[in-house]
């Protein structure tokens, strides 16, 4: 029998699958890599016990503490354009965003930026959870924004003028509320144009403590207390945190800026991001700090509490775990134990 040569076109085939079957594995790899690091919402919310978290190119999911995820919302445009509170779920699309309800477990329009005059938006959730939207303008590159209320979408704070991008400043960024408190983060005199550091106002006075500024997009809820990183204002040297809380109680910690945490209550839980460690409950009033997990070392990217459980997530969407808090008979915390280690 004769054998038959192999043609260009055979050898070429050839060359094609070889460099496919090559590359394959690796783009596999890398694909996972890429979508694992877009995967969740810097960590996840927890909303009256149950903990929410999004994985790109899949949508967004509820879990409940001894049980298992399940899939609330099948959209593979998810890629960390969403906002979670205690209303229900907004998804940003192009110009759109749309909203899911808790109550109803229904999902509508509930922003159309069609008859604005901008070519894209973003949104932001304030501290009390309304919802800040900003109109970019490519062509003048400048932005304008306004405040729609959570759940209903009805304008609550009227649409701006625009502001070149150099000088725009989300409404989340720089109005914070907690209970009846507004918090107003205000320019310092002698401010210059490339100094990102300002102060907090409250009724048209600063209230932080002298010779501290905070940083530029600083200030995030966390439990019951508004936190902003403190720094020198001549150093720019962190100097702890200061807790605003809605009695007026509020107070400056002090937590090793390397390390992820979340605050509820009287307590602070926390983990250092640079290596294996401990889960750390830190009392926010005495300093007080003594380790939870005494037997399982632990990494992650996030870490999300609601006083009952701490939900750490590494950068891997798969990599959650959930802890359960144990305490004494005072309140105490005194142990985490693992409930889950793959949400």
């Amino acid at each position: 029998m004769t054998k038959r040569k192999l043609t260009k076109r055979d050898k070429l085939v050839f060359i094609v699958f070889l460099a496919f079957f090559i590359l394959a594995v690796p783009l596999a790899y890398l694909g996972t890599f890429y979508s694992a690091h877009k995967g969740t919402h810097s960590g996840g919310t927890v909303i009256d016990g149950k903990y929410y978290y999004g994985i790109a190119g899949k949508g967004i999911y509820e879990y409940t503490p001894g049980g298992e995820s399940k899939r609330i919302i099948k959209n593979s445009n998810i890629n960390g354009d969403y906002i979670i509170n205690r209303d229900g779920i907004y998804q940003k699309d192009n110009k759109m965003i749309y909203f899911y309800d808790f109550e109803t477990a229904e999902n509508h329009l509930f922003f159309d930026a069609g008859k604005y005059d901008c070519s894209y938006i973003n949104m932001f959730q304030m501290t009390d959870d309304n919802i800040n939207i900003a109109l970019h303008s490519r062509e003048t590159d400048s932005a304008k924004q306004l405040i729609v209320k959570s759940k209903t979408g009805e304008a609550i704070v009227p649409e701006t003028d625009y502001t070149p991008h150099k000088d725009f400043y989300s409404f989340a960024n720089t109005v914070f509320y907690i209970g009846d408190r507004q918090i107003v983060k205000k320019a310092y005199e002698g401010k210059t144009e490339n100094d990102r550091y300002f102060l907090l106002e409250e009724n048209g006075q600063n209230i932080l403590p002298e010779g501290t500024v905070v940083e530029e997009y600083t200030g995030h809820k966390s439990g019951d207390c508004l936190v902003f990183g403190l720094y020198t204002q001549n150093y720019a040297q962190q100097q702890g945190l200061l807790l605003l809380k809605a009695d007026g109680d509020d107070e400056t910690i002090d937590i090793p800026n390397h390390y992820q945490w979340s605050i509820y209550g009287d307590y602070a839980y926390s983990i250092s991001n640079y290596q294996y460690s401990e889960l750390q409950c830190i009392n926010i009033h005495t300093g007080e700090s003594w380790v939870l997990n005494d037997e399982t070392d632990v990494y992650a990217a996030e870490i999300t509490t609601d006083g009952n459980y701490i939900y750490t997530r590494d950068y891997h969407p798969k990599k959650q775990a959930c802890w359960e808090i144990i305490k004494d008979e005072t309140g105490k915390p005194i142990k985490a134990v693992l409930v889950t280690e793959k949400i």
